[in-house]
C-alpha cells in the first residue's frame, strides 16, 4: 500500500505533466494563429499547392460572395480543383501574399487608394467580379491596369458568372457558353407538361421594381398590354407579390400563368439575368428582351424573343399558344433532356486558373473592356 509521501510525489508529477502539456499545446496554438505559419504550413495540412484567396470587399453586403470561407466549399461544389481556400479577413495573411484577391466592382470605388491594398506582389492575381449591367455599374478609367482577371456575366471573361447554368441530364455543363451543342428539339413524350398546363387560366407575368430601365422596356410592355393581359406584380403595377415571400410567388407563377416577361433592364452583351432562369425552373415559358444572343443562353424552342417582333405580333404569338396546348406545350422538350441550376460556382474556375501556369497574367484597359466604345458598343 502507497504511503502519503509516494501519492503527494505523484500528484506532484501529474501537475508537472499536465502543466507542460498545457503549454506546449499554447504554443502550438500561437504559431498556428500566426499568419506566417498559416502561409507556410497550410499546403502541408490541406493540400501541397494551395491557392489562398481573399474577398477583399463585400458581394452586396455577403462577406463570402455566397459561395463560402476556407477549403470546404471547393468540396461541397466538386470543383475539378480544390486546393484553394477562401478568406474575408484582409489581416489573416500579409497582403501581398495572397494568391489572388477578389473585387466586388459595384462596391469597389477607391479614392486616392483609400480602399486598395497597400501593398501587391508580382505573384498575385487581382480579380474583378461583377454580374451587373455596365450601364448600371459602370468602371472608372483610373483603374485601368489594375486587374488580372474578369469574373463577370460576359461570355469572354476569363471567369464566366452566370446567374444559371443548364446541364445535361448526366451533369455535363452545356450552357451559357459560345457555342453550346444543344440536343435537336425533340416532341414527344410531352405528356406530364400537357397535364400540368392544365391548371393555367392567365396569359402574361411580369414580376417587376425597375420602373426606369435603360432600355425602355416599360413601353414594349405598355404596347403590349392593349393585345393581352399582362399582370404587373411588384412597384411597377398593381399586383402584389413581396420578396419576401419569394417562394409563393414562384408557385403563383407556375400554377396559374403561361407565360413570363424575362425583360432585362439594359440590352448589353451577355447580360442575362436570374429573371429567365426563374422562368425555366417554374414551368413557364420565358418571353426574353436583352442584348444577348439567347441561342447561348437558352435550349431552342423554350422561350420567344421580343427583341425580333413587335408587341401586336408577339401578342397574336402568345395567344395562339394559349389557344393550342400541343403547340404549347412543346416549349417544355427540354425538360426531358436538360436542368438548370442556379448555384453553379465560378470559383471553381478561378481555382483552377490559378494552379494553371499556361493561363498568363492579363493586365486589362478595364474601362473599354467593360463599356467598349463608340464603334462597338456594350450596351445599345
Amino acid at each position: 500500500m502507497m504511503n502519503i509521501n509516494t501519492v503527494i510525489t505523484f500528484k506532484y508529477i501529474f501537475v508537472i505533466v499536465f502543466t507542460i502539456t498545457i503549454m506546449l499545446y499554447f504554443v502550438k496554438w500561437t504559431e498556428k494563429i500566426n499568419p506566417n505559419y498559416i502561409k507556410n504550413n497550410l499546403k502541408s495540412e490541406i493540400y501541397q499547392d494551395t491557392k489562398i484567396i481573399l474577398f477583399w470587399n463585400s458581394f452586396f453586403g455577403v462577406k463570402d460572395y455566397n459561395f463560402g470561407l476556407g477549403n470546404d466549399p471547393f468540396f461541397k461544389y466538386k470543383c475539378p480543383v480544390y486546393d484553394c481556400f477562401t478568406t474575408a479577413d484582409p489581416g489573416w495573411l500579409p497582403i501581398d501574399q495572397y494568391d489572388a484577391i477578389v473585387f466586388h466592382g459595384p462596391e469597389f470605388n477607391p479614392i486616392f487608394n483609400i480602399d486598395s491594398p497597400s501593398s501587391r506582389s508580382g505573384h498575385q492575381r487581382y480579380v474583378y467580379l461583377s454580374q451587373e449591367s455596365p450601364q448600371n455599374r459602370p468602371v472608372k478609367s483610373s483603374l485601368n491596369a489594375f486587374f488580372n482577371f474578369t469574373m463577370t456575366h460576359r461570355l469572354d471573361s476569363d471567369i464566366v458568372l452566370n446567374y444559371y447554368a443548364i446541364f445535361d441530364l448526366e451533369g455535363n455543363y452545356t450552357a451559357p457558353q459560345e457555342n453550346p451543342k444543344w440536343t435537336v428539339p425533340d416532341f414527344s413524350n410531352l405528356e406530364t407538361y400537357k397535364e400540368v398546363n392544365k391548371l393555367k387560366k392567365k396569359a402574361v407575368a411580369w414580376f417587376v421594381s425597375n420602373c426606369g430601365s435603360k432600355n425602355g422596356r416599360e413601353s414594349y410592355v405598355e404596347e403590349l398590354q392593349n393585345y393581352i393581359q399582362v399582370d404587373i406584380y411588384g412597384g411597377c403595377g398593381p399586383f402584389k407579390c413581396p420578396r419576401i415571400n419569394e417562394r409563393r410567388c414562384f408557385d403563383l407563377l407556375r400554377t396559374d400563368y403561361y407565360f413570363y416577361l424575362s425583360f432585362e433592364n439594359s440590352n448589353c452583351k451577355d447580360y442575362v439575368t436570374e429573371k429567365v432562369s426563374n422562368a425555366l425552373l417554374n414551368d413557364v415559358v420565358p418571353v426574353v428582351l436583352g442584348g444577348a444572343n439567347y441561342s447561348k443562353f437558352l435550349p431552342p424552342h423554350s422561350y420567344l424573343d421580343a427583341s425580333a417582333t413587335s408587341a401586336e405580333e408577339l401578342a397574336r404569338s402568345l395567344q395562339y399558344l394559349i389557344d393550342n396546348p400541343e403547340s404549347y406545350a412543346k416549349y417544355f422538350w427540354w425538360k426531358n433532356y436538360y436542368k438548370v441550376d442556379q448555384s453553379y460556382p465560378a470559383f471553381c474556375k478561378l481555382c483552377e486558373i490559378l494552379h494553371d501556369r499556361s493561363v498568363p497574367s492579363k493586365s486589362y484597359n478595364i474601362h473599354e473592356w467593360w463599356h467598349g466604345d463608340q464603334s462597338n458598343p456594350i450596351c445599345r
